[in-house]
């Protein structure tokens, strides 16, 4: 009797981890496809049967908390980043989680806790292997403070080969190259706000469309205004390049000038 309950046991973990080792495969699937919808509902199957102790816990909690912040929910992945962070602390996914927490601040608008998580990884792991996607976010701060100088120089460090610099099809290294295009710095203004959760809401959703999209905040005597902008182009003419496909989606833009404060 003892021997089959010890069987039975054994069964059940083996079909256990066989289920969720299927799950995490179908998961991976859609993320590889880029229907993080579909791979969320799947992810959601995987952890509700998936043990703490299962080799693939970690992978699966980074995946969702990846495809939750691509879908803009925003607490949802920042609860499960924080998970991997404050129980995986020797997963492989440990540095991608604190970034995508940093990921989270960024597109809340809150620079001031973003910037510190991406600083001190690079610090404490200088031969990281998200080092180049660290330089780019780093390198997006800097531009919205209207730094192009240094912004030049942290999107530059991204494209250096050791640690393995951002293949040439990654969102990263394009959006870097808007970004860099030089000095002059035309954007485009796609909306402004007084209240920063309407800012950050539209900054989300064109984040989500691939915009290389930030929040400026403005001081004004008495008020403070937070403009949503998209890009750093040369001239007038990539802005208005850029325009054209913004208004195709239905977003209405200001060209601003190098370092403009158009309201």
């Amino acid at each position: 009797m003892k021997k089959r309950l010890l069987l039975a046991i054994g069964l059940f973990v083996f079909l256990s981890l066989e289920a969720s080792a299927l799950n995490i495969d179908q998961v991976r699937k859609h993320v590889f496809e880029g229907d993080y919808k579909a791979a969320i509902v799947e992810g959601e199957k995987a952890l509700a049967q998936v043990s703490e102790d299962s080799p693939v816990v970690d992978e699966l909690h980074y995946l969702m908390g990846a495809c939750y912040l691509r879908e803009g929910h925003l607490t949802r992945a920042s609860d499960i980043f924080e998970i991997i962070i404050n129980e995986h602390k020797n997963s492989r996914f440990y540095q991608d989680a604190r970034m995508g927490l940093g990921d989270v601040y960024f597109l809340r608008g809150h620079f001031s806790k973003a910037v510190p998580i991406y600083q001190k990884i690079l610090k404490e792991d200088p031969a990281t292997e998200i080092k180049s996607r660290l330089y780019y976010r780093l390198g997006r701060f800097v531009f919205t403070t209207g730094d192009l100088e240094e912004g030049k120089v942290y999107v530059s460090d991204m494209q250096k080969p050791a640690p393995p610099a951002l293949p040439p099809e990654s969102k990263e290294k394009k959006n870097a190259y808007v970004l860099l295009e030089n000095k002059e710095g035309y954007s485009l203004q796609v909306g402004a706000f007084s209240q920063e959760k309407n800012a950050r809401d539209l900054a989300e959703q064109l984040n989500k469309k691939n915009y290389p999209v930030y929040i400026e905040e403005i001081k004004g005597p008495g008020k403070i205004k937070f403009r949503v902008k998209v890009g750093r182009f040369k001239d007038k003419a990539g802005a208005l390049k850029q325009q054209s496909r913004l208004s195709g989606e239905g977003y209405s833009t200001i060209i601003c000038p190098p370092f403009s404060s158009n309201p």
